[in-house]
């Protein structure tokens, strides 16, 4: 009888996740000279681009350099030229397809966290950094017209991860430095909240200090945290974050295999990451948030850097 009721279970979410994913994400993939923006299908395997941007390329990494607005449908990401790798500041409308902001940014600085707060000001927070060697993060506001403010908040560690908490409004940043790991909290404007030490539960394997993405959705943060596996082999878990306890709580959905994550997203109750082979191709894994369990793996054909 558990064998058939959990059979019903598993056909009843693939059921769920084929209904609730017919409409498309946005998401960020290159080309050999340009950055491709468009809709990426859950479904299949392809995507449908809308916008190219020629002379730039997108950075392939988890430091969060885009984050998109679902209620404005404005994408705000980092990008470099191709030429000189100077980092620029674009700002995309993805409802008429349109880059509404290109600005160049200090050539030599990073930029990490980028995470929208969500609202009709379309307000950005995020950090830079001056050097990677010198482990010190300054806080940004990015407003909708491109221009920069300069918070005068300092995090002296080197960047894990971040996210916008929509229920709390919230900004939440992950680092590390000598001492440990660590979750800060922003409210608006930057005003500092609190900070305390990062704490994981239920973990089967020991965590990386590598980055991490984080997605909130309807108040409820997830991060996607590489662990290492057999053989220095990496493996990702998904954990629920307890904000007000800086506290990472493993489920039982872990992904295992030699693959590095580029992105992840959550959709109604579906957890999407994209994940880059040893051999160079892009796979999508899916979760299921109802179950708590892993639901397909497949080959992705376009090689999706962000997605929202």
């Amino acid at each position: 009888m558990k064998l058939i009721l959990l059979s019903l279970l598993v056909f009843s979410v693939f059921l769920s996740f084929s209904n609730a994913t017919d409409s498309f994400s946005v998401g960020i993939w290159n080309d050999d000279t340009s950055i491709n923006i468009g809709f990426v299908d859950f479904n299949g395997n392809e995507t449908s681009k809308q916008l190219v941007i020629p002379g730039f390329y997108y950075p392939s990494n988890t430091n969060q350099t885009s984050t998109y607005n679902f209620n404005t449908n404005i994408l705000t990401f980092i990008a470099e030229t191709v030429k000189y790798k100077k980092p620029f500041l674009i700002i995309v409308d993805c409802t008429s397809w349109q880059v509404v902001t290109n600005v160049s940014l200090v050539f030599g600085y990073g930029y990490v966290g980028l995470a929208s707060d969500q609202s009709n000001r379309n307000i950005v927070y995020g950090f830079y950094y001056k050097s990677f060697y010198e482990n010190i993060l300054y806080g940004i506001i990015i407003q909708e017209n491109g221009k920069i403010s300069y918070a005068y908040q300092k995090v002296f560690g080197s960047y894990k991860s971040s996210v916008f908490n929509t229920k709390t409004e919230n900004y939440l940043i992950a680092f590390q430095n000598s001492t440990g790991s660590f979750m800060r909290s922003y409210s608006f404007n930057f005003n500092f909240i609190n900070e305390a030490p990062l704490t994981f539960s239920n973990n089967k394997f020991e965590i990386l200090n590598e980055p991490f993405p984080m997605a909130s959705v309807n108040g409820t943060t997830l991060g996607t945290i590489p662990m290492k596996w057999i053989g220095d082999k990496p493996v990702f878990g998904l954990a629920y974050l307890d904000s007000t306890q800086c506290h990472f709580n493993f489920t039982k959905m872990i992904a295992y295999g030699t693959d590095t994550i580029t992105t992840s997203t959550q959709r109604d109750s579906f957890i999407f990451i994209f994940a880059k082979s040893v051999g160079g191709q892009f796979y999508l894994y899916t979760f299921s948030t109802l179950s708590s369990s892993f639901l397909s793996y497949k080959l992705y054909y376009t090689p999706i850097l962000s997605v929202f």
